[in-house]
């Protein structure tokens, strides 16, 4: 299956949120990833708004929005991560996924559920320990400067 090829957009985007570029999953490998990241997401027992409304976006930076009406009927009990993964190596776009799960999870609060999860997705997919920690640390340190980026530039 040939990999998709990359709009201008896409490409901004990606150096904007991961600070390189490797190309768009196929779409087999993008669905699989994103039920993944729902399976993350939901492992707290919640999908909340704000957790769909970060999904939605992801899947509207990237031009997904033809796969997420099926990832917003996929139904995370359904299957297992280890489904959803199985046969996905430790590549830069495996370690973008578990930066995504970790960006969405956090966006109510990282619960101990989605932490164990996106451990789990990343053992599967042979991601070690100390990367997970090191971009959980990456999520948390960006949260603390989109919080001084909206002092300083927002509306006085």
């Amino acid at each position: 299956m040939a990999t998709p090829k990359l709009s201008a957009l896409n490409v901004v985007t990606n150096r904007e949120r991961y600070g390189s570029v490797v190309g768009q999953p196929a779409p087999e490998r993008a669905l699989r990833i994103g039920k993944a990241i729902k399976l993350i997401i939901a492992a707290d027992g919640v999908l909340s708004d704000g957790e769909l409304s970060a999904f939605a976006d992801l899947a509207t930076l990237f031009g997904a929005t033809e796969l997420f009406p099926q990832l917003v009927a996929f139904d995370p009990r359904s299957t297992t991560l280890k489904d959803c993964l199985q046969g996905l190596d430790n590549d830069a776009l495996s370690r973008r996924m578990i930066y995504d799960a970790i960006k969405i999870s956090s966006v109510d609060g990282y619960a101990a559920q989605e932490r164990e999860a996106v451990s789990r997705a990343a053992q599967i997919m042979g991601i070690d320990g100390t990367t997970v920690t090191l971009i959980e640390g990456l999520v948390e340190a960006e949260r603390g400067l989109a919080g001084i980026r909206a002092r300083l530039l927002a509306e006085k």
